[in-house]
């Protein structure tokens, strides 16, 4: 994907926006970063949904036989109230 860069370089410039020339080092380094700051940016979204739910399976919330039908499902609150009264919101 980034292959021309790596073969040809990417430009580089001073401060003055004065072109210098090209470096294959600086597209290493570019790609490295960017590659570091992605997994950087997707590690919470992967660490953090775990540790919320193995919280919410330790306490009473999530555990097999418990009812939660007031989250899980849209019904209306008449018909919730209805399902869990007449045990149709038991497993």
């Amino acid at each position: 994907m980034r292959q021309r860069e790596l073969k040809f370089g990417i430009p580089i410039t001073d401060e003055n926006d004065n072109r210098l020339g090209e470096s294959t080092n600086a597209a290493r380094q570019a790609i490295a970063q960017v590659v570091v700051s992605r997994i950087g940016m997707a590690a919470p979204a992967m660490a953090i949904p775990p540790v919320i739910m193995n919280i919410l399976e330790k306490r009473a919330f999530l555990k097999p036989g418990v009812c939660n039908s007031t989250v899980l499902c849209t019904l209306p609150a008449k018909e919730l109230y209805e399902n869990i009264q007449s045990g149709a919101g038991d497993p």
